[in-house]
């Protein structure tokens, strides 16, 4: 899983070497006022739409660049994982879906974390 963290008023989601390789992207950075909204959605990685680029083995994982719905979505996500979206606005994503390692209660602790930021 991606390092997030709040730093000076932004969002950082740090990647590994492996992760980077897998999406195909860097580390992001997003200013706080850019998150519009965070949810925890189990059934988002389920209708993630075009690939381009990044990596989908289907039920394993997805990491990347997605369109879906004329939307820009950034994922980084394994099969174990519960799916936390952020919303941004004004951003080259549209979207971040992140995996969430552990319970559904993790992935609202990390919701309620990125909510306060």
């Amino acid at each position: 899983m991606p390092t997030i963290e709040i730093v000076d008023g932004a969002l950082n989601i740090e990647l590994s070497g492996a992760e980077k390789f897998a999406a195909l992207s860097g580390s992001l950075s997003f200013p706080m006022s850019h998150v519009h909204s965070v949810e925890v959605d189990e059934k988002v990685v389920d209708h993630l739409g075009l690939r381009a680029p990044g990596v989908h083995l289907p039920g394993v994982i997805a990491a990347g660049t997605y369109y879906h719905d004329g939307d820009r979505q950034f994922v980084y996500w394994h099969h174990d994982e519960i799916a936390v979206v952020v919303n941004l606005t004004d951003e080259k994503y549209d979207q971040l879906i992140l995996g969430v390692p552990g319970s559904k209660a993790d992935a609202e602790a990390l919701v309620a974390r990125l909510s306060q930021g």
